[in-house]
């Protein structure tokens, strides 16, 4: 299979994902869903503001993640077919990523030191469960941001305006939904990493590449190893 091709409806057809873009469905209640979901979601890391959202956040992120692939499961299921070379790209990337990330944040810290106490601030707020609880919740949430802003929503606008416009979307509507909590450094690390993940499944066509990267980069960065 030659890179970024992708099994669209029947497994025995294969497509790139330019040519993909005219296989997507145009349902309706895909971005009905996206749009309620990403709200909701908003809604929730606005009430939570500075504390931790993972009790909150996590069951309302395996009910959106169930809706999603229950409302668009023709468009949803096919990008999450699990390949060995997808899972070793995602895994590359969110590697690669980590690593980026503690190296930018010494340099950014160096530069401005101010930094540093909000970002500790973010870290401290958003601790409490036990590892295992919150690696489990962190991975549900992961899966349904992945479903709902690279998947549903992404296909359905660029199914209607295109790549470009789909990338830029998802991307913009990823880091405020997430930084609704009011953290402007969460709205730079959404639009970053969001952008990331999102040209992994421009790229690929695929869910896999963008949810196994950024599997690698939460938990690492976000739970077992902190940057401060």
């Amino acid at each position: 299979m030659a890179h970024g091709e992708v099994v669209v409806g029947n497994p025995q057809r294969v497509v790139g994902p330019h040519e993909r873009e005219a296989e997507v469905p145009r349902n309706n209640a895909r971005i009905l869903v996206a749009v309620i979901a990403a709200a909701g979601w908003a809604a929730i890391m606005r009430r939570v503001s500075f504390g931790n959202p993972y009790l909150e956040l996590g069951p309302y992120a395996a009910i959106v993640l169930l809706v999603a692939l229950m409302t668009d499961w023709r468009n949803l299921w096919p990008q999450l077919r699990v390949r060995y070379r997808l899972i070793g790209l995602g895994g590359a990337v969110g590697v690669a990523t980590v690593l980026a990330t503690y190296v930018a944040y010494d340099a950014a810290v160096a530069l401005v030191p101010a930094l540093e106490a909000p970002v500790l601030a973010l870290y401290e707020e958003a601790g409490g469960e036990s590892l295992a609880t919150r690696l489990a919740l962190v991975s549900v949430i992961i899966a349904a941001e992945e479903v709902l802003f690279r998947g549903a929503f992404f296909d359905y606008v660029r199914a209607r305006r295109g790549t470009a416009v789909a990338a830029a979307a998802s991307v913009i509507v990823y880091a405020t939904v997430v930084g609704a909590e009011g953290s402007w450094i969460i709205v730079a690390i959404g639009l970053l990493m969001g952008g990331i993940w999102t040209l992994l499944k421009v790229r690929t066509g695929s869910l896999i590449p963008p949810l196994i990267a950024h599997l690698v980069w939460t938990p690492a960065v976000i739970i077992l190893w902190p940057v401060v």
